[in-house]
């Protein structure tokens, strides 16, 4: 089906004496699947009979596998981001230049508004340093923690805090940090109020304790 489409192709361009430009698959002799490139153009007699044709084929095969491959691997990696319960994001050269779409919901962006975000806008001004010399330290490949706790911004100025699992990773040939950002605030809630318990508690029985020492015979 391929030959017989780019035969058409290239016998519609020979009728309008263009150039034609066609890829097709075919199989080989021994059964392999080619991908080939083909291009050329017609000869033609003074009278514009065609004599014949000009051109050269190329074996793309090796090509087209890379492009598909590179195709599932891009589907692949769409589908797992789009789908994470974690969020997601990849900044390059001082910008954010992805994020998927439950980073967004927590921070309340559209993906073109983070696109003109950096770190400052992002992180909270108390983290801005610390955050600024880890991304500087794991470029110039200095030990630098890969997980810590941090605190970002909402888009509405409300500080969340995050746990972040930061690598480095290449975005279209330039050095990027791909960051892996949780939600932690639920656990500090939590930690907070079993911090609130625990204070209570300890004053109950503080104060339990001291009207034991009141009451006790030693001290009537």
């Amino acid at each position: 089906a391929d030959q017989e489409h780019a035969a058409k192709e290239i016998q519609a361009a020979l009728e309008r004496k263009q150039p034609y430009q066609v890829t097709y698959r075919l199989t080989t002799a021994d059964g392999k699947l080619k991908w080939v490139w083909d291009q050329g153009h017609g000869v033609y007699s003074p009278a514009g009979e065609l004599l014949g044709l000009e051109g050269y084929a190329s074996d793309i095969t090796e090509r087209r596998q890379a492009e598909e491959a590179l195709y599932q691997s891009e589907s692949n990696l769409r589908a797992l981001t789009e789908n994470a319960s974690v969020g997601i994001l990849v900044n390059s050269g001082d910008r954010h230049v992805f994020a998927n779409p439950r980073l967004l919901s927590m921070l309340g962006y559209s993906l073109k508004e983070i696109r003109n975000t950096g770190i400052k806008e992002l992180v909270h001004p108390d983290e801005h340093e610390k955050i600024l010399q880890r991304f500087r330290d794991r470029q110039a490949g200095r030990p630098t923690p890969s997980r810590y706790e941090t605190v970002f911004l909402t888009r509405d100025g409300q500080p969340l805090p995050v746990e972040l699992s930061v690598t480095l990773t290449s975005w279209e040939g330039e050095a990027a940090g791909l960051v892996f950002v949780y939600d932690i605030s639920e656990r500090r809630r939590a930690e907070e109020a079993l911090l609130e318990n625990e204070s209570r508690l300890r004053s109950i029985v503080q104060t339990a304790l001291n009207v034991i020492i009141v009451l006790s015979p030693e001290h009537r």
